[in-house]
């Protein structure tokens, strides 16, 4: 991934491989600037779903209940500190399945 955003910071944190939504949302919650979270099934998913508030897309909230295939990112967005980041705190904005998407 660091190829494909010359400049950004990389932080790999090997504890997230088999967390839950609570360990994920507490390193996100570290992270001094926005960026992005490449993980696993069922965590991401579930995250994806903790975190969707108000003005969420309906198709998005729908998919991710049923999990996220591999490859797949959900695009959610917040505004403010990633360390007030809170349970529907978020907007899940869309699902993309392919590179063609982003």
């Amino acid at each position: 991934m660091a190829g494909a955003f010359p400049g950004a910071v990389t932080i790999v944190v090997p504890e997230l491989y088999e967390t839950h939504v609570g360990g994920l949302v507490g390193a996100v919650r570290g992270v001094d600037s926005e960026g992005t979270v490449i993980g696993h099934e069922p965590t991401m998913s579930a995250a994806s779903a903790w975190l969707a508030g108000q003005g969420s897309n309906t198709k998005a909230l729908q998919r991710i209940g049923h999990g996220l295939p591999t490859g797949t990112a959900a695009l959610l967005d917040f505004d403010g500190p990633l360390a007030d980041l809170a349970q529907r705190g978020a907007v899940l904005t869309a699902i993309c399945a392919s590179h063609a998407q982003f």
